[in-house]
């Protein structure tokens, strides 16, 4: 995990304009952000409930998107649309339209792992592999 996600690049076949619906990757409570051209850019983070009472939650950041689907606040289930990407735009600091996913489990609202150099995020490709094969196929 060279930086603290996982990218989701947009094949060079898709014609440009093309956009690429992103769906909720858990249930939570969405927070709409916009980082102009900066950083994630537009994004969405997703924080679970509690899943327990020992306080256990998850968060997603799903950055770079074109726009939203869903509005602040707003509570989402797992596989929603929430917003979208778009073939030959970009925002954020990026250098082409991808999709940002950063996963972070969180202890009463804190990263589990908020000291391991990536403030908390942990690396999901082998989870997410699978997720995506269904999604996109």
């Amino acid at each position: 995990m060279g930086h603290n996600g996982i990218d989701f690049g947009m094949l060079w076949s898709v014609p440009n304009g093309r956009k690429l619906t992103v769906h909720a990757p858990h249930d939570g409570v969405c927070y709409l952000g916009d980082q102009k051209n900066k950083g994630y850019g537009r994004y969405v983070r997703i924080t679970s409930l509690p899943v327990n009472r020992s306080g256990h939650q998850r968060q997603s950041d799903l950055a770079h998107l074109e726009g939203y689907y869903i509005k602040h606040n707003q509570f989402v289930h797992a596989g929603e649309p929430i917003g979208y990407i778009q073939k030959g735009k970009t925002n954020g600091f990026s250098t082409g339209t991808h999709l940002h996913w950063t996963y972070k489990p969180l202890l009463n609202s804190v990263p589990i792992f908020e000291n391991n150099g990536y403030n908390g995020a942990i690396d999901v490709s082998k989870d997410t592999l699978i997720w995506t094969t269904n999604t996109l196929a």
